[in-house]
């Protein structure tokens, strides 16, 4: 059966896999040995990182390295179970003084590899070097006990997020007249197109 397959594949994925304790460990490492800086950020190897953007949207609301919030698009879905934590998917980034305040509390856990606990539906719980997956929600879980919250301004006036973890938009074709015609047309993808500055007219 596929989905009973597919079942024992996430369930094995969520014990078996690494990548809580890699990123935890890369947020330590950050933290105790690179020289300082003015933002930290982990950004996945397919995350569009506009560094232009993201300097204006620092001074715009005069953050610098001494800030303690976080940047990324926080994420409820799982509210009830995990409370808020920053997407891994749209990118995190810390101020200098936040990234190192993290290392600092990572310090006593970043080699007591725990057993994974749950919380609801199977998901980890507590700031601990857990195996899984889910290293965004582990490091929601930091966040909270070190109460560094994000920053108040990562949605717009306009219901804008800053941070994003949905893909680029879409051309969606036309019809004879030149009229968008969005239900027939295959979509091409943007980024694929090389069209990506007309993203930012």
């Amino acid at each position: 059966n596929a989905n009973l397959a597919d079942l024992a594949a996430r369930k094995k994925q969520k014990l078996a896999t690494n990548l809580i304790r890699k990123a935890l460990a890369m947020w330590h490492w950050i933290g105790t040995n690179l020289p300082p800086s003015d933002f930290v950020c982990r950004l996945d190897p397919d995350t569009l990182f506009l560094a232009n953007r993201f300097r204006h949207y620092a001074q715009e609301n005069c953050l610098g390295n001494q800030s303690m919030v976080y940047l990324g698009q926080v994420q409820h879905t799982m509210k009830v179970w995990v409370g808020d934590f920053p997407d891994g998917g749209a990118g995190i980034c810390l101020p200098w003084k936040a990234a190192k305040a993290f290392a600092a509390m990572l310090e006593d856990r970043v080699h007591k590899y725990a057993e994974g606990g749950e919380a609801g539906p199977g998901l980890p719980e507590g700031c601990r070097m857990v195996p899984g997956h889910l290293d965004d929600v582990i490091t929601g879980f930091c966040f909270q006990e070190m109460n560094l919250l994000p920053h108040h301004g990562l949605v717009s006036a306009f219901g804008q997020t800053r941070f994003n973890n949905q893909p680029l938009p879409h051309d969606i074709g036309e019809d004879e007249g030149g009229r968008p015609f969005p239900c027939v047309a295959v979509a091409n993808d943007w980024m694929l197109e090389g069209r990506l500055p007309d993203l930012f007219q």
